[in-house]
Parts: C-alpha cells; sequence; structure tokens
C-alpha cells in the first residue's frame, strides 16, 4: 500500500460542519488545469520505478521460499523417524547418519562432506555417534547470484540443506534459531589439491551468499579437516607437511638431503592414498587436531566470494591469484598453520 499527501490551497472552502474536518467544495470550483513537467515525469520515475522492482522481486522471492519450502519437507522415506520434530533424512543418497544428530547431544556433533567417495572411504572411520557423513558427486553448484529456487534444483545443494535442517528465511544470528540446526559445525573434507580448495570454495559460497546470518552468528561455523601431503621419517621421529614447500624448506634447514642420511618419505596425493591404519587414526585419534576454522569476516569474505567467483571479476580475480604467487611463492595453502582459526582469505 502507497500513501501520497498532497498540500494545497483552496479558496473559500465549504465543509459538513463546524469542526471543519470534512471538504465538502466540488472539485470543480477548484477549475483545476494541471499538466506534469517532464522533469516532474522524470523524478517519479527514477524513483517510483526501483520501488516496484523491489516489490516484484519481493513477491518473486517470497514464492520462490514457497516452492523451496515444500521441497525441503519431501523425504526419501515414508514413516523415518523425525530428530527434533525436523525434516527426517531417511533416503538422502551418499549420506550416513550419526546417532545423535539433531538430538540433545547436537552440540558434540558435526556433519563431514567429503569429496567423493575416496574422501568419504577414511572418514568413515570417524565416531559415527557423532560425525555425519555426506560424500558429494562431484562438484557442488557456484550459488553466486542464484535464487533460493535454483539452488535446490542442484541435488547436492538440496540435500545440504536438508541434513543441516537450513531455512532460508531464518535469522540465524540469534541463537536460538541456530539451535535449530541438527549440528553446530560442517566439516569439509577434501583433497589438499586446487580441487579440493575448488570444492571449498563452492561450499562457502553457499552460505555466504544464501545463509549469511548463519555465519554473522557463527564465523567459524565452516571448518576444513587437513591432511598431510608428505609424511617424512627421519631419526625414528614422524614429521607431518601439509605443503611441498615447507617440506623442502625443512631439508634446506637440516643442510639439505646430502645431510638427512635414512631419511624416508611418503606422498600423499588425497585422501583415497591413506592406508586402514593411517585413515584410523586421522579420523579417530587426530580428527580434532586436523579441523581447521574458516573463519567468516564480514565484508571482507564477502568480497573475496565476489572475487573468486562471479564470472565478471575475472581480471580481478587473476590480479588476487598473481598477488598471492608474488607475495608467498606459492599458493596460499602453504600458509596454513593448524593450531588456529584462519580466514577465507588464507
Amino acid at each position: 500500500m502507497t500513501t501520497s499527501v498532497v498540500k494545497s490551497t483552496w479558496p473559500s472552502p465549504s465543509f459538513r460542519d463546524p469542526t471543519k474536518q470534512e471538504l465538502v467544495s466540488p472539485w470543480s470550483s477548484l477549475n483545476l488545469k494541471w499538466t506534469p513537467s517532464k522533469k516532474f515525469v522524470n523524478a517519479v520515475h527514477k524513483h517510483i520505478t526501483p520501488l516496484i522492482k523491489r516489490l516484484i522481486d519481493l513477491k518473486k522471492n517470497t514464492e520462490d521460499l514457497k516452492v523451496v519450502s515444500a521441497s525441503l519437507k519431501e523425504t526419501g522415506s515414508s514413516g523415518a523417524k523425525t530428530m527434533l520434530g525436523r525434516t527426517p533424512l531417511m533416503g538422502i543418497p551418499k549420506f550416513e547418519n550419526a546417532q545423535y544428530l539433531g538430538t540433545n547431544r547436537r552440540s558434540e556433533c558435526a556433519l563431514l562432506i567429503a569429496e567423493g567417495d575416496s574422501a568419504k572411504k577414511p572418514a568413515e572411520n570417524s565416531n559415527r555417534d557423532f560425525y555425519a557423513l555426506f560424500a558429494l558427486r562431484g562438484k557442488p553448484r557456484n550459488t553466486l547470484g542464484i535464487s533460493p529456487a535454483d539452488v535446490i534444483k542442484n541435488e547436492e545443494m538440496k540435500n545440504l540443506i536438508r541434513i543441516l535442517n537450513l531455512k532460508f528465511d531464518v535469522d540465524y544470528r540469534i541463537e536460538k534459531n541456530r539451535k535449530t540446526l541438527n549440528v553446530p559445525s560442517l566439516v569439509i573434507v577434501a583433497d589438499q589439491d586446487h580441487d579440493g580448495a575448488h570444492i571449498v570454495g563452492l561450499i562457502i559460497t553457499l552460505f555466504v551468499c544464501h545463509f549469511p546470518t548463519l555465519l554473522q552468528g557463527d564465523p567459524c561455523f565452516i571448518k576444513r579437516f587437513i591432511t598431510p601431503i608428505i609424511k617424512a621419517t627421519y631419526q625414528k621421529k614422524v614429521y607431518d607437511f601439509y605443503s611441498q614447500d615447507k617440506f623442502e624448506r625443512w631439508v634446506q634447514d637440516h643442510g639439505g638431503y646430502s645431510e638427512l642420511k635414512g631419511l624416508k618419505t611418503k606422498y600423499y596425493k588425497g585422501l583415497g592414498t591413506f592406508d586402514s591404519k593411517e585413515a584410523k587414526a586421522l579420523f579417530q585419534k587426530d580428527i580434532k587436531k586436523c579441523m581447521i576454522s574458516l573463519k567468516y569476516q564480514g565484508s571482507e569474505t564477502d568480497e573475496l566470494i565476489q572475487r573468486m567467483f562471479d564470472d565478471g571479476h575475472a581480471d580481478s580475480r587473476k590480479d588476487l591469484v598473481e598477488t598471492a604467487f608474488r607475495e608467498y611463492g606459492k599458493p596460499s595453502e602453504d600458509r596454513l598453520e593448524m593450531y588456529r582459526p584462519i580466514n577465507y582469505q588464507d
């Protein structure tokens, strides 16, 4: 509803009663003739057109959210047990539930998102009481600049949203709303290569673009599971390295290969390279140690996501990558440190 207020002066007005609350003078007594100027028409068009567009977009978004809500209520199996009155999670491909997911012990749980079956297999060694597991089938969709209805057309994104019990129109800056989620954190389990980094970025983009209040309320909601690229055994001690560059620096600090008599190294191409014993150690004994928080930093993070995933920022993206190589000599993953939260630029 739009209300307009017009101020006018009426000569010799007539009112219905002495209180003068209702004017009864006929319009014809004004002899009013008015043709709006071009300047006035342009000004009205300038201010009204964006308002009309906003109203149309609001109506479309409202309709989209109704479609999204109805779609997310779909269940893969009838009669499935609901968690705390939430959407049942039976029938989601590549998803393995955790015993306490969505219960009053949800604060102890996490959802592990694996980069395909190769990453899912070692992650199956995690404590299944507290760690749910969802394996992605291929790379997720880039959700920058698309509507909620388009987001859930992608089956992987739709299932991830269902598993977490996310709602597009909820303000997750409010703690009681965050507690409606099935888990308090999400852990991305991907290879330590460029493909793995791309998948991490695409998942982050979903939250930055469509669930920003969740990251605003809990900046460390998203975590990454990091694994060593190289294990070096020297003088009965085992050293883990998370980048080739750090390993080479360690070798040089010890006088080079010629001085490291008896050095043994094992290279890990991806998570599928770890044997069963190593996988158990990573996902049982060392699971907390291998998690780093990808800390959301407001507008700085938003800008980086735009630069990295918006098709219109190709030149800016090139400059960002070139700067990373120039300043650090290697891609930014070399700057990871295990025991502190990192920001998205790291």
